[in-house]
């Protein structure tokens, strides 16, 4: 008996979910064993809310009368899914079945992350005999959006042909535009340069209404270090201070997009780094640090968050590893690459600002 293959593509809306896209290449195909396919591709934390759904399907055939068990190929093991109140359920799976059965699907959450979670389809035909396949769904909230990333010459890419971590998560990830105001040299404050101030760095997009952002890095602070500019006080909003730059630096873009998602990226400590002969401290270095985080946590109760590179999970970009860092300070093509793979794990979880 000629077998008939079709595809069972059913679009169900279900509140809170998502439109999932097919993006790996793997096909898993179940036969005759009643069990589930092994979904471990990749050692996820797993996500979402529980559901369910059913549908009935017929065709005019006798398969029932000979017992013949469906078979059910998974098309993609792991499928990337998006922010959005539509979703193909059965899209990811091809039944091949020419006589009457039910399709059924559940979804449940799979540990505390809200990024990814499991759905698991079961085919039941109508002699009795049952199939079930499960695949991984992983969450992205940054499909059609755009990222705004400035800073100095470590976004803008220097020693690296121009091109930085940000052109990297630009033009790899699912973003649908993005913007990259690099400037080498440039500090938070006016202190030794009035005219090296990121402040104005970024007026460009400062002042044009037209730029809308979703999503915003900011990067900036270590050239301060380097031409030591004045720590200031706590509560300082001057431009001639590390303090008050960094202040005014934040309140500008905040206050250009209060609805973005906003993020501060803090320079490691470039241990081996010289300028005119001279190197900076560890302790030197601290100084500066400690006072960003300062500021950024009291800007973190408006959504505001830090991914912070000298952190030891970052150690492999220690400024004595000339791999990544060939000067000491700023990164290779591989060094970018590591970094935009961590600053867009992080970027995805930033929250919308609000003040």
């Amino acid at each position: 008996m000629k077998k008939l293959l079709f595809f069972a593509v059913v679009f169900m809306t279900v509140l809170s979910m998502s439109i999932y896209s097919i993006t790996v290449d793997v096909i898993d195909s179940l036969n005759n064993d009643n069990q589930a396919s092994d979904n471990k591709t990749k050692d996820r934390e797993n996500k979402k809310t529980n559901g369910e759904g059913e549908e009935e399907i017929n065709n005019d055939s006798n398969a029932s009368e000979e017992g013949e068990p469906p078979i059910v190929n998974i098309i993609e093991r792991t499928v990337e899914c998006r922010y959005l109140d539509e979703y193909d359920v059965y899209s990811n799976i091809e039944v091949i079945y020419d006589g009457e059965y039910t399709k059924s699907w559940h979804e449940k959450q799979i540990g505390e992350d809200d990024n990814d979670h499991e759905i698991t389809i079961t085919i039941k035909a109508n002699n009795g005999k049952e199939i079930s396949a499960s695949y991984n769904l992983h969450e992205t909230k940054t499909e059609g959006k755009d990222i705004f990333i400035i800073g100095d010459s470590i976004v803008k890419g220097f020693g690296a042909d121009n091109t930085s971590f940000a052109d990297y998560i630009g033009e790899n990830y699912d973003f649908i535009d993005y913007y990259k105001c690099g400037n080498n040299d440039y500090r938070l404050s006016t202190f030794d340069d009035p005219n090296k101030w990121l402040v104005t760095a970024g007026s460009q997009y400062l002042n044009d209404e037209k730029y809308d952002f979703d999503y915003i890095v900011i990067e900036g602070g270590i050239n301060d270090v380097f031409y030591d500019t004045p720590l200031g006080e706590i509560d300082d909003k001057t431009e001639g201070t590390f303090t008050g730059g960094l202040r005014l630096y934040l309140d500008a873009i905040t206050q250009r997009w209060p609805k973005a998602r906003i993020g501060y990226l803090i320079t490691y400590y470039p241990i081996n780094y010289s300028e005119n002969g001279k190197t900076w401290s560890e302790e030197e270095y601290k100084a500066y640090h400690d006072r960003t985080i300062e500021i950024l946590k009291e800007y973190g109760k408006y959504g505001i968050d830090y991914l912070d590179l000298s952190e030891d999970k970052y150690e492999v970009l220690d400024a004595g590893n000339k791999t990544y860092l060939p000067d000491y300070l700023h990164p290779n093509e591989k060094g970018h690459k590591m970094i935009a793979e961590w600053v867009f794990d992080w970027v995805e979880d930033l929250k919308p600002y609000e003040r």
